[in-house]
């Protein structure tokens, strides 16, 4: 059903008649041929409609119960008056009493015995009467229990032809869903499978299919908490109550993409799927019924129809490979995990999730990779405006002599630390990323002054408490007296921007100290990524 990260979905059904001729055991004749001069009686016997799907791997509709218990026939003249009746317990055959009369319409309705307190068979007495028998399923707990009540019809039949062969079926439709699933295709990382569930389900079903339901419930959410990840393959079955429904207002040419809420008729059926991933919840929304709707796109198909018809099997082979951010909104509802004020200061790791030190990360099987070290939306250009994170290490050695630009770039380029996935992967800071990192730990961050030369400049700047904060995660700190590089372009020539860093408020008279250079002046390079 979905297309782009999410596999276009199957649905395809196909009706067969088998023939079961049916011995009769009882029969009971109505009183309600009043012409005695043109009784005559009328043979009935029943096929039942079954269900079977196109798919050629032999599965079936769950349900296959074509028992009949009991049999009722109505006989309607063209006026919709009861001119015969007959009703039979076990029935293979039955036989009804009724007059001679042309442009009939014969109603057979089985298994109704049991309802009959609720349905009220045996009160009918015209075909208005009977289009409005409804049949309602009983929930617990949004699990339907759902009966093989049966229902055909034959129009314009004459009753001058001494037999009738009359179709039931099932006033429902099997389903058979399957979902797969695999790696999101654009971060690599595991999909789980939270939950399905059935929405907006029939409860009531007008037997002879005139009517849309009066009622509709939601089915039980169906959670998973294992066996749920990539490379699974989760299956479920069961029944939907008949729905006729009007035209959905979707462009029949846009297929699929165009079966969603914001097209859909009232009252349409869908089916919920809640799934999620280190970076993201995702809640897909699939809606139902229809004729034979092909899995890729055909200008044959209808796709603005909605109905759930009786005796077919609805079967949807569903496979989830990312969040489906690309879909339509009503389609698809997408929340974004991230990173909150709350985990400054924290580790984040390859796959995305967040701990609070390196230690708690690698006991939980992940890979440590970052301090996160700045949370707001003006870090870097989409899709990266999220955040940054510094790395956990210098990626050189801290020697006497400083490096120059060339060097610096070199360094960072053989560094094989992993970088998250889905983030920018691994650079040289600008002063913009240092600057809002100080902030953020409650120091002091400064621009560029107007009268910069190839020198370092005292200023009275500090790092709050980022240092101590990086400790605490379990990283190498930021070290004092080493002179780190920012990368910055200054009067056209692209150099460095120095920051010493100091314990103290205040060493030998200056507090902190920066600068520009061109020449070799950093000895200590540390990478940093936004996400």
């Amino acid at each position: 059903m979905m297309q782009n990260s999410i596999t276009k979905v199957f649905f395809a059904f196909r009706c067969l008649f088998f023939a079961m001729l049916m011995s009769s055991c009882s029969d009971e004749m109505a009183s309600v041929v009043s012409d005695t001069e043109s009784e005559t009686t009328v043979s009935f016997v029943f096929n039942v409609t079954e269900a079977k799907d196109s798919v050629k791997d032999g599965s079936r509709a769950v349900s296959s119960d074509n028992t009949i218990s009991d049999i009722t026939v109505f006989i309607f003249d063209q006026n919709g008056n009861a001119i015969g009746k007959g009703k039979a317990s076990n029935a293979t055959s039955l036989k009804v009493m009724t007059r001679k009369a042309s442009n009939c319409t014969v109603y057979a309705v089985a298994n109704s015995s049991q309802f009959e307190s609720t349905l009220g068979i045996s009160r009918v007495s015209s075909k208005a009467d009977f289009d409005k028998v409804c049949y309602k399923v009983l929930t617990s707990a949004g699990t339907p229990n759902i009966t093989n009540v049966m229902f055909g019809k034959k129009t314009g039949y004459s009753t001058t032809s001494s037999t009738c062969s009359i179709a039931l079926n099932k006033i429902y439709s099997d389903f058979s869903f399957s979902i797969k699933i695999n790696k999101d295709t654009k971060t690599g990382l595991n999909i789980v499978l939270d939950s399905y569930q059935l929405c907006h389900l029939p409860k009531t079903a007008y037997i002879s299919g005139t009517m849309q339901s009066a009622e509709y419930y939601d089915g039980k959410e169906v959670k998973f908490t294992s066996n749920n990840e990539s490379g699974q393959t989760m299956t479920f079955t069961g029944q939907i109550l008949m729905n006729p429904l009007p035209k959905g207002t979707n462009p029949n040419s846009k297929g699929w993409g165009y079966r969603s809420g914001k097209y859909a008729p009232a009252n349409a059926s869908y089916l919920k799927i809640k799934a999620h991933s280190q970076m993201w919840e995702t809640t897909f929304y699939y809606y139902l019924g229809g004729l034979e709707l092909p899995s890729t796109y055909s200008a044959l198909a209808d796709y603005t129809n909605y109905t759930i018809y009786p005796s077919k099997n609805y079967k949807a082979a569903i496979t989830l490979n990312g969040n489906g951010a690309e879909e339509d909104g009503n389609r698809v509802s997408v929340i974004l995990k991230s990173v909150t004020a709350s985990d400054l200061g924290k580790i984040i790791c390859a796959d995305g999730s967040v701990y609070k030190t390196v230690s708690l990360a690698k006991a939980a099987g992940k890979e440590p990779v970052g301090f996160i070290a700045y949370v707001g939306n003006k870090a870097a250009a989409a899709p990266y405006n999220h955040g940054i994170a510094f790395a956990l290490e210098n990626v050189n050695e801290v020697g006497t002599t400083g490096v120059n630009y060339d060097d610096a770039v070199e360094i960072a380029k053989s560094y094989k630390g992993a970088a998250m996935k889905f983030s920018s992967g691994w650079h040289i800071p600008s002063i913009e990323e240092w600057n809002r990192m100080f902030d953020a730990f409650g120091g002091t961050k400064y621009g560029i002054p107007d009268n910069l030369n190839n020198s370092l400049k005292s200023q009275h700047w500090d790092s709050g408490n980022v240092r101590q904060a990086m400790l605490d995660a379990g990283g190498n700190a930021f070290w004092e007296g080493s002179n780190f590089a920012a990368k910055t372009t200054y009067k056209g020539e692209v150099g460095f921007w120095v920051y010493a860093f100091r314990d103290k408020a205040e060493v030998d008279g200056e507090p902190g100290v920066w600068g520009w250079r061109t020449n070799p002046y950093p000895r200590a390079v540390r990478l940093c990524f936004v996400f």
